[in-house]
């Protein structure tokens, strides 16, 4: 098969260097070895004059990997007192290595590098390796995507937190042999609404043998302040998530679910784009 990827949704600690409800992620019977980290972070309130980055912790008994912390985002500072557009997050990805032997628990928190008033909202994901491993090229370029040779979009509307499919299953053509990235991402389309974050996850199903679910955690919208005034959130780039789904050469379809944290009031657009060669 390949790599699987799975979420834990966690609320960090609110204060400097605590952390808060852990969760955990129970890696397949097929793992063989840890390969990355995606984490994604919003504030569900924006606070004046408060900024700080995240703490992400990974402690497994059974890997023999107690209490291993990386620094990530959300990087926000200090705001206006009376009206701000929010900050946002892209995915970041930490490369890891650890061998598996499938099953293993593994536990994550999330604590802040600075007080803050109100817990941070993250999506955390572990990808992950089963004895088929992935090629030379992919781990060269990892936490990069390798080159493709082809791929396909979906996307649609949703405000709820209803597990939602996005548009029609995406067809994977005979001659593809392996996907090997998905980017994942919501976007405002209509009229921000003050205090309102957006983040989620988008879930792939497939007709491939072993591979339902994979959880790809999108980008991450932070709470704005009051009645936003000047320019909206936007991000320079949005990353390729690696992946290494392997296929026999024959037609197989991947059908997309959106699954937002929590809420939002307007128009708020959800997508998939899906590579491979």
């Amino acid at each position: 098969m390949g790599t699987y990827i799975d979420i834990v949704n966690l609320s960090s600690g609110t204060t400097l260097d605590v952390y808060g409800s852990s969760g955990t992620i129970t890696l397949s019977a097929a793992a063989r070895r840890v390969i990355g980290l995606v984490n994604i972070g919003a504030d569900p309130t924006y606070t004046t004059a408060e900024g700080s980055a995240s703490l992400i912790r990974l402690s497994s008994n059974d890997l023999g990997y107690p209490n291993q912390v990386f620094v990530s985002g959300p990087y926000t500072t200090s705001g206006p007192g009376t009206n701000g557009s929010g900050q946002g997050m892209v995915q970041d990805i930490i490369p890891l290595d650890c061998e598996a032997k499938g099953n293993e628990v593994i536990t994550i928190d999330v604590a802040t590098t600075a007080t803050i008033t109100t817990a941070r909202l993250h999506t955390v994901a572990l990808i992950y390796a089963d004895e088929f491993g992935v090629s030379s090229d992919w781990k060269q370029k990892f936490p990069n995507m390798v080159p493709s040779l082809g791929g396909d979009y979906r996307g649609s509307s949703q405000i709820t937190t209803t597990r939602t499919g996005i548009g029609t299953a995406i067809s994977v053509p005979s001659w593809v042999t392996e996907v090997i990235g998905v980017k994942a991402g919501v976007l405002k389309t209509g009229a921000i609404t003050g205090g309102e974050e957006v983040m989620g996850y988008i879930e792939l199903q497939s007709s491939i043998k072993g591979v339902s679910p994979q959880n790809f955690p999108t980008n991450a919208l932070g709470a704005t302040l009051g009645t936003p005034v000047g320019t909206g959130m936007y991000h320079d780039l949005i990353p390729w998530i690696p992946c290494s789904i392997r296929k026999e050469r024959k037609p197989e379809t991947l059908t997309a679910f959106i699954n937002l944290r929590t809420t939002v009031t307007t128009a708020n657009r959800c997508w998939v784009s899906v590579a491979w060669r």
